[in-house]
C-alpha cells in the first residue's frame, strides 16, 4: 500500500558491509536467476499468459523479477489465490498504476499502464526456488488459467 511520497533508501553501514560480503556471489546469483527466468519461460508456454522478454539482445538483464501478464484482473486474482492456497507466495508487480496512487493529485488517465498493472504479477525467484518448485508453480498457474477460461465460457 502506498500512502505517501518517499524513498526506499534505508541502507546503513551494516547493509553496506553485507553487500560487500555478498559481492563475490553476485555473478553466480544472476546466472542462477537467469536459469530460473528461462525455466519459467519454458514451463509457462501458454497463449493466455505473456512473459515479457528483455527489449534487445544487448540488454544487460539482472533477472531480479520474472513478471507474467495474465488475461484479466480476475485471472490474476484467482491465480494468486490458487498459488497462495498451495503455499506459494507471488506478488503484484507495480500495483496500482502510478497515476492511481492516492496521494497524487492527477486525474490523467493512463489506460495501458492501468490495464497492465491490474494483470501483472511476479513469480517467486530466489535460491530456494528449485526446478521442481518451478514446475509446481507453472502447473498451478496453468491450472488456474484453464479454470478461468472454462468459467468465462459458461
Amino acid at each position: 500500500d502506498h500512502r505517501c511520497v518517499g524513498i526506499n533508501g534505508k541502507n546503513s553501514e551494516m547493509h553496506a558491509a553485507m553487500g560487500l560480503c555478498n559481492l563475490p556471489r553476485v555473478e553466480k546469483l544472476i546466472s542462477d536467476r537467469r536459469d530460473q527466468f528461462l525455466r519459467y519461460h519454458e514451463l509457462i508456454d501458454d497463449r493466455n499468459v505473456v512473459l515479457p522478454k528483455p527489449p534487445t539482445a544487448d540488454f544487460k538483464h539482472n533477472y531480479s523479477y520474472c513478471p507474467i501478464i495474465l488475461p484479466s484482473e480476475g485471472a490474476l486474482q484467482s491465480t494468486m489465490a490458487h498459488l497462495e492456497s498451495s503455499g506459494v507466495v507471488a506478488r503484484r508487480y507495480f500495483y496500482p498504476s502510478l497515476n492511481r496512487l492516492p496521494y497524487l493529485s492527477t486525474t490523467q488517465s493512463c489506460p495501458i499502464s492501468e490495464d497492465i498493472a491490474n494483470r501483472i504479477m511476479c513469480l517467486p525467484m530466489s535460491e530456494d526456488v528449485t526446478p521442481a518448485l518451478q514446475q509446481r508453480i507453472a502447473t498451478l498457474i496453468l491450472e488456474s488459467i484453464a479454470e478461468a477460461q472454462l468459467v468465462a465460457q459458461l
